[in-house]
């Protein structure tokens, strides 16, 4: 345990690393604040639960459509200038809605600000992953850092909508929503100041891949096996608020989710301080497959507390998944093209999660909440034998182009 806990205390003496983690969790939190946010601000507004989701459809979709090609003006013209304006760009938007809704403005005008709101998105978790890559020594220090960001990004999606609900009882859901701006905006604006992400710029030797990151066949595959993810942790997402609903309290699902997120945490925390000399692709199916085996837990899930239980179990597979992922990005994309194809990472998740959502939800409503939670399951499995498929994709060269999916 000492050892493994060594591994994080010297990758956090490494120069410039601790700024660049702070700002980078700070800059990220608003991801898990917005959505929630916004659903509070149309609700006090009196619109209905329909345009709040709505409204968080758009702010997710702009958002799953910005970033990678914020990702690929970085790649071309380095991260300061693009965080700089875009970290400017996104508190403006945040006012702009709240001024809506604080107006009783029309659902078309919320949910049209909703999407600007999305649309600036920073790709602040592309410019970490990326700056990994250049800041830690390569090897086991690597795939440390790789799993610490995995780690980190569930602490986002724990501590923002906590915060949101803190400052919407304590002051309104506007306030919140503001809130939720100026953390982003300042802490990007900061991640932009720290040494590591101003002294960044692209190789000039390098030239941009034609047709962008995803002609690179391990990135395609795993951005198709992610999307997958994304889907399986939708469905978990609207599943469990019915399981919760049938056994007494459809708000005890919050519990349940976070102990979702709590596994994730504590899985990719483990896998930072466990030596691997294992290939990142034979860790990532390894990944996967466990993912899509535990996700087969909840289905004998009888009480909240059960559930939550299995969930925590179940999570434990995400962040090495993504660290693994990571890893494969970092030695396997086009020259030039990191950062844009470290953001389809996070397309694939929002626009994974968003079907993932709908079939659960459809599987729950025409069948059962164990149909929602096999759905799941299936889901994951479909990522996992996706990438098995093109599992030699997984350690091909990156100067290898894409020529097709199969």
């Amino acid at each position: 345990m000492s050892s493994g806990l060594g591994r994080y205390a010297s990758l956090l003496t490494v120069a410039g690393v601790r700024p660049m983690v702070i700002t980078g969790i700070t800059a990220r939190l608003p991801l898990g604040m917005v959505p929630l946010a916004i659903v509070l601000v149309v609700r006090a507004g009196g619109d209905s639960y329909s345009v709040a989701g709505v409204a968080v459809a758009a702010y997710s979709l702009a958002a799953a459509l910005a970033v990678p090609r914020f990702g690929r003006l970085i790649d071309r013209l380095g991260q300061t200038r693009i965080l700089l304006a875009v970290g400017g760009l996104q508190p403006v938007a945040v006012v702009v809605l709240a001024l809506l809704a604080a107006g009783h403005a029309t659902p078309a005008a919320l949910v049209g600000s909703a999407a600007l709101v999305g649309a600036t998105v920073p790709p602040v978790g592309a410019c970490v992953r990326t700056l990994w890559g250049t800041l830690a020594p390569p090897g086991a220090a690597l795939e440390t850092a790789y799993a610490l960001e995995a780690s980190v990004q569930e602490v986002t999606f724990v501590a923002g909508p906590l915060l949101v609900a803190a400052l919407a009882g304590a002051v309104s859901a506007i306030a919140a929503l503001l809130a939720a701006g100026a953390i982003g905006g300042a802490g990007t604006l900061a991640f932009a100041a720290t040494a590591a992400s101003r002294s960044w710029h692209p190789s000039g030797h390098q030239r941009r891949p034609r047709g962008g990151a995803l002609r690179a066949p391990a990135v395609l595959t795993v951005v198709v096996a992610t999307a997958a993810m994304g889907a399986a942790f939708g469905a978990i997402e609207v599943v469990s608020p019915a399981f919760a609903e049938a056994h007494g309290s459809r708000a005890a699902a919050g519990f349940a989710l976070g102990a979702f997120s709590l596994g994730s945490l504590v899985g990719g925390f483990v896998a930072g301080m466990t030596s691997s000399a294992r290939h990142p692709a034979t860790r990532y199916l390894a990944a996967l497959t466990a993912l899509a085996l535990a996700l087969v837990l909840p289905i004998a899930a009888g009480s909240i507390v059960i559930l939550a239980a299995l969930l925590f179990v179940a999570g434990l597979p995400i962040a090495p998944a993504f660290a693994s992922a990571y890893s494969l990005i970092n030695r396997l994309a086009m020259p030039g093209s990191s950062t844009e194809s470290f953001a389809w990472i996070s397309t694939a998740v929002t626009v994974g999660a968003s079907l993932g959502t709908a079939l659960g939800g459809a599987a729950v409503q025409s069948l059962d909440v164990r149909a929602g939670f096999a759905l799941s399951a299936a889901l994951a499995a479909l990522g996992a034998a996706f990438a098995f498929s093109r599992r030699r994709r997984l350690s091909e060269p990156p100067a290898t182009p894409f020529a097709g999916i199969l």
